[in-house]
This record gives structure tokens, C-alpha cells and sequence, in this order.
């Protein structure tokens, strides 16, 4: 049993020091009290949090519930453009609501990289601090480039994730506005998609529709995700070479979607 610290007046401290004693001193000396206290409280609260019943379950276990908390609210691949608020629900900020918090849960989802390993391009500095602490876990990747947002920014960080991160991507997941400038960024982005994806199983690309509009469809290269392993493929409004090595073979959950063939 942790020793106890008894709880003393802080107008008690201050008469027992020496009247030549600086305020600062007085000051630091209270701190320090008050830090044991805190301390002290601490650990009361730890051991009160060890005899509730959720308590008994194994860390692995809860390892996994949070995981699959984490990955529930996962946007439709037929709907990624009129998902905004789902996207940014990706965010770590957001998604994980726990109803009791202890010192215990937090080591394991700190320590647990599946729940770290969905980075999206809405808030740059979570999707960091995310890449951080997913280790070397499998990555989804998440971007919309819409208008009004800061496509630059978020662009560039989503081809600095793909240029770093090859052998860790398991889904690529990209939806485009119909805005031009936005078009043309879309392009500079699928221009920069590596030959090599060797994880890659799930590939979605959304580019929004303009009325009257035929021409100017973004064009997935040739070359590139020759290796690619996908299981799900969804692409909607960009052009494609039909004989691309990521087209033939066969794709379980292939959506056509709006082509441009």
C-alpha cells in the first residue's frame, strides 16, 4: 500500500516559514506540496480503476476493441465527394471518444499501431503525429481536394505519405472536386503514383462531375501499380488505360463507376 500524505493548510505552511523567507520560496514550497498531493491522488485513482470489472479484461483484447472502434465510421466508396465531414471524422481528434479514460487505456491505444494507421490530408499536424505512432503497421490513405480547402498543403503531404511510405500502403483512397485548378492538381498527384504499390489493396479514385463537361478527366498513368495486389476497385470520372497492369486479373469488388474509356 502506497504511503498516505496528509492534507495541511496552506495557511499553516506559510506561518511556519521564517518571515525572512522570500514569497518565491513559500511559492515553491506549496508547489511542491501540491504535486505530491496530486501524486498521491493519482495513484488513489489507479487502484480504484483496477477493481472495475472492465478492468479484468486483457490488454490484447482491448487492443482489439479499440481497433475496431477506431476503423467503424470508414466513408462509402460510392459516396466519397459528399463525405466531407466523414473525412474529417478520420481524424484521430475526433474518432476516439472513450467513456472511461485511465492511465491503463491510454498506454495500450498509445502502443497499439492498427489504431494509428488511418492518415487523412484534413488536418496535417494529427496526420503526422498518426504517421508517428503507427510504427510499421499498414497505412489508409485519405485525401479530398475540394474547393475551399487548402489543396497545396494537403497535396503535397499526401504524395510526400505515398514517396515515403510504399511498402506500408494498404488503401489509397482519393476523392477530387470538378473545379479545374483542382483537376489539374488531381493530375500532378496520380502523375506522381509510384510503379510499385506492393501492399496496395484498395484503390478509390472519385473526380466530381460538371455538367457539360467531357473533356479534362484526370488520367491514371500507365505505368504505374504494376504490382498492385487490389481486392477493391472504384474509379469515378478519370480516364484509364484499359491494359494497365492494376486493371487485368480479376478484382472482386470492381466498380466501373463513370469512366471515360
Amino acid at each position: 500500500m502506497p504511503p498516505r500524505y496528509s492534507i495541511t493548510h496552506p495557511t499553516r505552511l506559510y506561518r511556519a516559514e521564517n518571515m525572512t523567507n522570500s514569497r518565491s520560496n513559500i511559492i515553491k514550497r506549496m508547489d511542491k506540496h501540491i504535486k505530491m498531493l496530486e501524486e498521491q491522488l493519482c495513484i488513489e485513482k489507479q487502484q480504484r480503476n483496477a477493481l472495475a470489472p472492465i478492468a479484468e479484461i486483457p490488454g490484447e483484447i482491448l487492443a482489439m476493441i479499440f481497433t475496431l472502434v477506431a476503423n467503424d465510421d470508414i466513408p462509402c466508396p460510392s459516396t466519397l465527394l459528399s463525405q466531407i465531414e466523414s473525412f474529417d471524422r478520420l481524424s484521430p481528434a475526433i474518432r476516439y471518444n472513450f467513456s472511461a479514460v485511465c492511465q491503463d487505456w491510454r498506454d495500450i491505444s498509445m502502443n497499439n499501431p492498427s489504431m494509428w494507421n488511418i492518415i487523412t490530408t484534413s488536418r496535417l499536424w494529427w496526420s503526422e503525429l498518426v504517421l508517428s505512432r503507427s510504427k510499421a503497421s499498414s497505412l489508409s490513405v485519405y485525401a479530398m481536394l475540394v474547393e475551399g480547402r487548402g489543396q497545396s498543403h494537403e497535396s503535397a503531404f499526401f504524395v510526400q505519405v505515398i514517396r515515403n511510405h510504399i511498402p506500408r500502403i494498404k488503401e489509397l483512397i482519393l476523392a477530387i472536386g470538378h473545379d479545374v485548378v483542382i483537376r489539374e492538381k488531381a493530375q500532378e498527384i496520380l502523375d506522381t503514383l509510384p510503379a510499385s504499390l506492393p501492399l496496395l489493396q484498395n484503390l478509390q479514385i472519385d473526380v466530381g462531375f460538371h455538367q457539360g463537361r467531357t473533356s479534362n478527366y484526370p488520367t491514371i498513368p500507365k505505368g504505374c501499380l504494376v504490382d498492385a495486389q487490389l481486392s477493391t476497385l472504384y474509379l469515378k470520372g478519370c480516364d484509364i488505360d484499359w491494359k494497365a497492369p492494376f486493371i487485368v486479373g480479376p478484382l472482386p469488388n470492381a466498380q466501373p463507376g463513370d469512366f471515360n474509356p
